[in-house]
């Protein structure tokens, strides 16, 4: 997991840029002392895309085969 800070162009805040399994989300917050607080929302939001990202997958995975899915490995 990376986390990337910037300042904005108009230098009235800052990008904060956080990358976790090859998923990249950027937000904005207009002071250093919230770059913590907004680099764990981006992290949440990662984790979350990732996991509907893969609920996704097994009911794709279900349709192709036909059966109620979503399809579970064990």
């Amino acid at each position: 997991m990376t986390v990337e800070i910037s300042n904005t162009a108009d230098g009235l805040g800052m990008n904060v840029r956080v990358c976790e399994d090859n998923i990249c989300l950027t937000g904005f917050c207009s002071s250093f002392h919230l770059v913590e607080k907004k680099a764990n929302e981006l992290r949440i939001a990662i984790r979350q895309k990732s996991a509907d990202t893969f609920r996704e997958i097994q009911q794709l995975e279900a349709d192709a085969m036909g059966v109620p899915g979503p399809i579970h490995d064990c």
